[in-house]
């Protein structure tokens, strides 16, 4: 029997998979990349250093398979909430708010996210996935702005920085939060960035 036309093997392939990455990123985000090892995640998982192997080659590969499947649900679940709402401060409140509250419940994933956009910006990135993952956000971004452009909603404003801008206060405000330095209710965050943002697009 399959379940939506996959057999039982690719079920608990995807199920293993998912345990192996959870833990990664406890144990990545506890340690970082260098002091961790292949036994302490398989010891978080629960399952022994051969059974991570069967899935992931080397440490290398356990920690972009983590930060690529971290980052592909926070994506879906940005677009998703972004193409509900329809004027362009309504998308700027949905893709702060879905970080900030994605970052409050996946703080581990945050912490491995940052150090490879840090690997990012120190020289060239071992795997080029990690400047994909930031130029799809960014890309999300400056389609909102071209479209509220277009509909008078906001003034005649290069997308391209905009975007970036956008995508560093969110980013910044993570941090804070990520660092013990804000806490609380995140819609105090959102309100902030989306006040800020609006005051400086806005036609006047």
């Amino acid at each position: 029997m399959t379940l939506q036309g996959k057999t039982k093997q690719q079920i608990v392939t995807e199920f293993r998979c998912a345990e192996i990455l959870e833990a990664a990123r406890t144990v990545f985000a506890g340690k970082g990349f260098d002091a961790t090892t292949i036994d302490e995640i398989a010891h978080a998982a629960g399952v022994a250093k051969g059974t991570i192997y069967l899935y992931y080659p080397s440490k290398r590969e356990i920690y972009w398979a983590a930060l690529q499947a971290g980052v592909d649900e926070l994506y879906a679940e940005t677009t998703r909430r972004v193409a509900a709402v329809e004027s362009t401060r309504d998308k700027v409140r949905a893709f702060v708010q879905t970080k900030i509250e994605y970052c409050d419940l996946h703080r581990d994933f945050f912490c491995i996210y940052y150090s490879a956009a840090s690997e990012v910006l120190s020289g060239p990135p071992e795997r080029l996935e990690v400047t994909a993952l930031y130029r799809q956000q960014l890309d999300l971004l400056e389609r909102m702005f071209e479209a509220g452009r277009a509909r008078g909603e906001i003034r005649d404003v290069d997308s391209a920085r905009l975007a970036v801008a956008v995508f560093e206060i969110t980013r910044g405000l993570i941090t804070h939060r990520l660092l013990g330095r804000a806490g609380g209710d995140p819609r105090h965050d959102v309100d902030f960035a989306v006040d800020l943002i609006w005051t400086g697009v806005t036609r006047t």
